[in-house]
């Protein structure tokens, strides 16, 4: 689907201050590199343009890459946008990583003997384990949590 100045946004459920985003663009299906890229961190969740700019990159950013953009300075905000600027096209990412100065690193949450198959996650100051193993079913999953 083709748009002019298409965006994404992610709610990050509560204000963070927000210092970096790290982005990767899909490697793969000949989708249309992100050229003129804006990133803003702000509160306002309808109106992208109100928040405060985080970076901008004028240039292209290939398929399948990585890219740490840093905020020129930290911004306090609960939503996060990435826009192609002025593009007429589709915006089509992989994965987008949001830093903030607020959160402890996942390393403090990692108990000793955790397996390969668990995932642990930090988010608002508490740590989350997820079993991500493999050829269980529903039913097991939810035995598993009891």
């Amino acid at each position: 689907m083709r748009e002019a100045s298409p965006w994404w946004q992610v709610d990050l459920l509560r204000p963070y201050p927000v210092s970096a985003v790290r982005v990767t663009t899909r490697g793969c299906c000949g989708q249309q590199p992100l050229q003129d890229l804006e990133i803003r961190v702000g509160n306002s969740s309808k109106e992208l343009q109100r928040n405060p700019l985080c970076a901008w990159y004028p240039g292209t950013l290939e398929e399948g890459i990585t890219k740490t953009f840093l905020c020129a300075r930290t911004l306090i905000g609960q939503h996060v946008f990435l826009q192609l600027v002025g593009v007429e096209g589709s915006l089509s990412l992989c994965e987008v990583e949001i830093f903030s100065t607020d959160e402890f690193s996942n390393d403090r949450c990692a108990p000793v003997g955790v397996g390969q198959d668990v995932e642990l996650v930090a988010f608002d100051r508490t740590c989350y384990e997820f079993n991500v193993g493999r050829g269980s079913s529903f039913e097991d999953a939810r035995t598993q949590c009891r």
